[in-house]
């Protein structure tokens, strides 16, 4: 779509949508946002600018139903180049106010404001776990792009404590953003999600559920040897919902490992669409993680009535609350210990549901987005001043 010349009220704000480059919760919060942000400035001018190949950025400007939104396309695709060139180049094509990156992007160049959410902490806290891809890519945002932002939006208060320990960056110029959750992951009727469970993979009986990509951080052998605890005692089965990533093996080889190979069922990776059920029909999500910057999983569980049993690595105790059980990172003994409490408490299981159900409907993409939008001004209004704070010092500690 060609950008057309418009003559806004407000500011102009270019959105660069990374689209299908990423997964997991940067994908998650960046098509969240992206479908609400429009209107909470109705106002304003948003030009999404997308990579031409990757329909993201026009679908995301539909779903929005606004019409101050318009969808650019460029050649290149998302990295730091785009940002530096494509997005700085489009930035003065539209005459922007300022850029908005909903995922660790900033471009050095041009004298519009940069808003920017920062990644997880993942990179700075625990490199050894990370693929080198991923590591590298951290560390160029920290070096080439980080400097530059006006305003770094952290996921959670943890986030924020985590990256300001570990980065030179001005705390003034942060702020904490918690997600919204999509309204696709709402209750449902247990028995007809069980239905749909049974007839979609075969699964009969209660069981437990892991949903992530498999990498070290995620912690799946921790799930593993707390079922391996359980099983003499409970009939229940692992179903794994996601796929294998980096530094780890495949699900079923470590289920064997762990003398569980018959209690687990891997689907694999699957789409969001079929995920409300499994969360409603499960008899716990598990959230074993060893550092979680948010965990949109917890957040989607809880909105599905589903009870929730997380770690204490990272964010989660702030984001679970008292609306799940919670144990040590790494313990397996008190991960099979909760297993166990909310397999054969029925109550307890109810008394979760519906907390849960209270802590998820505070997450709320409408409520994200207006505190983004408040960010962008505030950018915008020190932008336009008489004067700018210095760029922020790049690097870790």
């Amino acid at each position: 779509m060609t950008v057309l010349p418009v003559a806004p009220a407000g500011p102009r704000v270019l959105v660069p949508v990374r689209g299908r480059v990423l997964s997991g919760g940067p994908a998650t919060f960046e098509q969240g946002l992206l479908r609400h942000l429009p209107a909470a400035a109705p106002g304003w001018t948003f030009v999404y600018l997308g990579a031409r190949g990757d329909p993201t950025a026009d679908e995301l400007a539909a779903a929005s139903g606004a019409a101050n939104v318009r969808v650019a396309t460029t050649r290149m695709r998302p990295g730091v180049l785009w940002d530096h060139l494509a997005v700085a180049r489009w930035a003065r094509r539209v005459r922007a106010d300022a850029v908005f990156h909903a995922f660790a992007g900033c471009p050095a160049f041009g004298r519009f404001a940069r808003v920017v959410v920062l990644p997880g902490s993942d990179h700075l806290l625990m490199p050894e776990l990370l693929d080198l891809r991923t590591l590298l890519r951290g560390r160029v945002f920290d070096h080439t792009m980080l400097p530059f932002a006006d305003r770094a939006i952290c996921l959670t208060e943890r986030h924020r404590r985590d990256f300001l320990a570990r980065a030179h960056f001005p705390p003034q110029r942060t702020a904490v953003v918690p997600p919204g959750v999509d309204p696709l992951f709402r209750p449902q009727n247990p028995h007809v999600a069980r239905a749909q469970v049974r007839g979609r993979f075969g699964i009969e009986g209660p069981y437990f559920l892991f949903v992530g990509h498999l990498f070290p951080n995620k912690r799946i052998e921790t799930a593993l040897a707390a079922l391996a605890r359980v099983a003499r005692d409970l009939p229940h089965r692992l179903v794994v919902a996601g796929g294998r990533r980096w530094k780890t093996r495949d699900v079923r080889e470590l289920a064997a490992a762990f003398g569980v190979a018959e209690r687990v069922v891997a689907p694999g990776p699957l789409p969001r669409g079929e995920l409300p059920a499994l969360y409603a029909a499960a008899e716990a999500l598990l959230v074993p993680s060893f550092y979680e910057s948010f965990g949109f999983v917890a957040v989607e569980a809880m909105a599905c009535g589903c009870p929730v049993i997380a770690s204490t690595g990272g964010a989660l105790p702030e984001v679970v609350g008292d609306a799940g059980l919670l144990f040590p990172v790494d313990d397996v003994e008190a991960l099979a210990s909760c297993m166990r409490e909310v397999a054969g408490n029925p109550a307890l299981r109810e008394e979760l549901r519906r907390r849960g159900l209270a802590r998820a409907s505070r997450f709320t993409w409408e409520r994200a987005a207006a505190r983004v939008v408040e960010l962008i001004a505030q950018a915008v209004a020190e932008r336009t001043g008489t004067h700018r704070p210095a760029p922020a010092r790049s690097g870790v500690l």
